[in-house]
């Protein structure tokens, strides 16, 4: 009777998720493992930032240090997770790890797929970019970002009108970096 491959959570020094990947999958493929390991994902998402005036796609992890890995749970390749230097050990229990449950597999799985089919990227602005207004009464101005209100997704714009500063309340959309 061969076991059922279950999702599962594995904790991993936040900032290498990256490299714990790569050498888990290595060590499966170096060990003749493939079948009991189905995916391997690293729950990413794309955002849109200003950068220095400019627009810029970056990918942001949903779970800093975590990874989630459908396989076959037994004592092999727990340990085969385990020693990989970078992991720290796996979501559970009483020291037994414990598998999502199908609903909440499906559902973790159902938004990372939602995100990369272009649900709205989020965009972020720093005080002291740049931007061009692209929207509202004060469209084709520049000025400089004075404050930034990510919850609401507003930003304070000073701008020049008639030589003279003014701040100009603006939502996200109304604006682009130059």
């Amino acid at each position: 009777m061969t076991q059922k491959a279950r999702w599962y959570i594995a904790q991993v020094q936040s900032g290498s998720e990256g490299s714990a990947v790569k050498a888990l999958k290595e060590k499966i493929e170096r060990n003749k493992m493939e079948e009991l390991f189905e995916e391997i994902l690293i729950p990413t998402h794309e955002i849109t930032e200003v950068k220095q005036g400019k627009r810029v796609q970056t990918e942001k992890k949903f779970f800093p240090g975590y990874i989630m890995l459908k396989m076959v749970m037994n004592e092999e390749t727990w340990q085969t997770v385990r020693g990989i230097k970078r992991v720290t050990g796996f979501l559970s229990a009483q020291n037994k790890p414990v598998p999502l449950s199908q609903a909440e597999a499906d559902k973790l799985i159902k938004s990372l797929d939602d995100q990369a089919q272009g649900m709205a990227p989020l965009v972020t602005f720093q005080v002291g970019d740049r931007v061009k207004v692209i929207g509202g009464a004060f469209a084709s101005f520049s000025g400089t970002v004075e404050a930034v209100d990510d919850e609401k997704q507003r930003l304070k714009v000073s701008v020049l009108v008639f030589g003279r500063p003014t701040q100009v309340d603006l939502e996200f959309a109304q604006a682009q970096g130059e």
